[in-house]
Protein backbone atom coordinates (compact mmCIF):
# COMPACT_ATOMS: atom_id res chain seq x y z
CA UNK A 1 0.00 0.00 0.00
CA UNK A 2 3.19 2.37 1.02
CA UNK A 3 4.73 1.58 -2.26
CA UNK A 4 1.10 2.18 -4.49
CA UNK A 5 0.88 5.94 -2.64
CA UNK A 6 4.49 6.45 -3.46
CA UNK A 7 4.33 5.86 -6.95
CA UNK A 8 0.82 7.42 -7.31
CA UNK A 9 1.65 10.85 -5.16
CA UNK A 10 5.51 10.57 -6.81
CA UNK A 11 4.05 10.73 -10.51
CA UNK A 12 1.27 13.03 -10.00
CA UNK A 13 3.62 15.28 -8.64
CA UNK A 14 6.25 15.10 -11.61
CA UNK A 15 3.62 15.94 -13.89
CA UNK A 16 2.26 19.07 -11.86
CA UNK A 17 5.70 20.19 -11.96
CA UNK A 18 6.57 19.43 -15.43
CA UNK A 19 3.40 20.85 -16.51
CA UNK A 20 4.50 23.96 -14.41
CA UNK A 21 7.59 24.05 -16.24
CA UNK A 22 5.95 23.80 -19.57
CA UNK A 23 3.72 27.00 -18.51
CA UNK A 24 6.29 28.76 -17.86
CA UNK A 25 7.66 28.27 -21.34
CA UNK A 26 4.92 28.84 -23.61
CA UNK A 27 4.50 31.78 -21.62
CA UNK A 28 7.81 33.31 -22.27
CA UNK A 29 8.03 32.04 -25.52
CA UNK A 30 4.28 33.13 -26.75
CA UNK A 31 4.84 34.59 -30.24
CA UNK A 32 8.44 33.55 -30.67
CA UNK A 33 7.72 30.64 -32.86
CA UNK A 34 6.12 29.05 -35.45
CA UNK A 35 3.74 26.95 -35.19
CA UNK A 36 5.04 23.76 -36.67
CA UNK A 37 8.24 24.75 -33.84
CA UNK A 38 4.97 25.03 -30.81
CA UNK A 39 3.14 21.83 -31.73
CA UNK A 40 6.76 20.01 -32.21
CA UNK A 41 7.32 21.46 -28.75
CA UNK A 42 4.09 20.80 -26.85
CA UNK A 43 4.73 17.14 -27.88
CA UNK A 44 8.68 17.06 -26.81
CA UNK A 45 7.04 18.45 -23.21
CA UNK A 46 5.19 15.60 -22.81
CA UNK A 47 8.49 12.94 -23.20
CA UNK A 48 9.93 14.82 -20.10
CA UNK A 49 7.45 13.47 -17.19
CA UNK A 50 7.77 10.13 -18.79
CA UNK A 51 11.41 9.68 -18.54
CA UNK A 52 11.59 11.48 -15.22
CA UNK A 53 8.89 9.13 -13.28
CA UNK A 54 10.60 6.07 -14.74
CA UNK A 55 13.98 7.21 -14.00
CA UNK A 56 12.93 7.33 -10.63
CA UNK A 57 10.94 3.93 -10.47
CA UNK A 58 7.28 6.03 -10.85
CA UNK A 59 4.81 5.54 -13.12
CA UNK A 60 5.34 7.46 -16.41
CA UNK A 61 2.12 7.02 -17.62
CA UNK A 62 0.64 8.48 -14.98
CA UNK A 63 2.80 11.93 -14.95
CA UNK A 64 2.32 12.03 -18.34
CA UNK A 65 -1.79 11.73 -17.94
CA UNK A 66 -1.51 14.19 -15.25
CA UNK A 67 0.61 16.82 -17.05
CA UNK A 68 -1.75 16.48 -20.21
CA UNK A 69 -4.37 18.14 -17.82
CA UNK A 70 -2.56 21.03 -16.67
CA UNK A 71 -1.15 21.95 -20.16
CA UNK A 72 -5.05 21.55 -20.94
CA UNK A 73 -5.85 23.60 -18.29
CA UNK A 74 -2.92 26.79 -18.51
CA UNK A 75 -1.27 26.09 -21.83
CA UNK A 76 -4.13 25.91 -23.97
CA UNK A 77 -6.63 28.61 -21.70
CA UNK A 78 -8.87 26.47 -19.99
CA UNK A 79 -9.44 29.12 -17.16
CA UNK A 80 -11.52 31.57 -19.40
CA UNK A 81 -14.80 32.05 -18.36
CA UNK A 82 -17.55 30.99 -20.73
CA UNK A 83 -18.55 35.00 -21.01
CA UNK A 84 -14.80 35.69 -21.83
CA UNK A 85 -14.49 33.32 -24.65
CA UNK A 86 -18.16 33.99 -26.01
CA UNK A 87 -17.32 38.00 -26.21
CA UNK A 88 -14.01 37.90 -27.48
CA UNK A 89 -16.04 35.27 -30.38
CA UNK A 90 -18.24 38.53 -30.38
CA UNK A 91 -15.82 40.50 -31.08
CA UNK A 92 -14.55 38.83 -33.69
CA UNK A 93 -17.65 38.80 -35.57
CA UNK A 94 -17.86 42.59 -35.02
CA UNK A 95 -21.32 42.36 -33.62
CA UNK A 96 -22.61 43.49 -30.68
CA UNK A 97 -24.72 41.99 -27.46
CA UNK A 98 -27.48 41.39 -28.94
CA UNK A 99 -26.18 39.42 -32.33
CA UNK A 100 -26.28 42.81 -34.68
CA UNK A 101 -23.50 43.47 -36.71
Amino acid sequence: ANHFAAVLFGSIFVGLAVGFCCTLYFYFLREQQSAVTEVATFFCWALIPYYIAEAVGWSGIISIMVMGFAMDYFVVGGFESEETSWMDYMAMRGEDDDGVA
